[in-house]
């Protein structure tokens, strides 16, 4: 919320891939504590409560739980917007997302809003670009799964120094 607040409504050109990155983030956040939380799924009742949402304008202490709709449909608004931003961004590795990263994303809002059209639509825009891990990939016990590759869209590696 900081940093799509320091950008504004209208990044500037130096600002637009970081408030891009902002609100695919936020948008991947909510997800996760939308299904986890919301007592049943956007497809079975659409006015389940899920988390209250919060954003860089949110100033009401009593800030109640979004629906499902209202949720879904906040998510995918970041989506757009993180989508239209980072539409020329080109990233340096796969720890930050980018455009493929937010059809990602984008496939996964309609696959739990059971939109099975746009489902399809957003995970085949998503995969263009990548590969298949190869089989000596896939079965290494110290690269596949462990090392960027060819067929990783978005990542996070852990250190042995890291403290968790």
């Amino acid at each position: 919320n900081n940093v799509i607040s320091l950008a504004g409504p209208d990044p500037s050109e130096d600002k637009m891939a970081g408030a891009g990155i902002a609100y695919a983030l936020r948008a991947m956040f909510y997800m996760d504590l939308a299904r986890m939380y919301a007592p049943e799924t956007y497809a079975k009742n659409k006015d389940a409560e899920t988390v209250p949402i919060v954003t860089e304008k949110t100033s009401d202490p009593s800030n109640p739980r979004a629906t499902n709709q209202a949720m879904w449909d906040f998510i995918l608004s970041d989506l757009n917007k993180a989508e239209s931003l980072l539409a020329d961004y080109k990233r340096d590795d796969v720890y930050t997302p980018d455009v493929s990263v937010v059809y990602g994303l984008k496939a996964r809002a309609y696959l739990t809003m059971e939109d099975w059209a746009n489902a399809e639509s957003y995970a085949k825009k998503a995969q263009d670009g990548y590969t298949m891990m190869t089989k000596d990939e896939y079965l290494s016990k110290t690269d596949g799964f462990n090392k960027p590759n060819s067929s990783w869209m978005f990542g996070l590696t852990f250190r042995s120094t890291d403290p968790n």
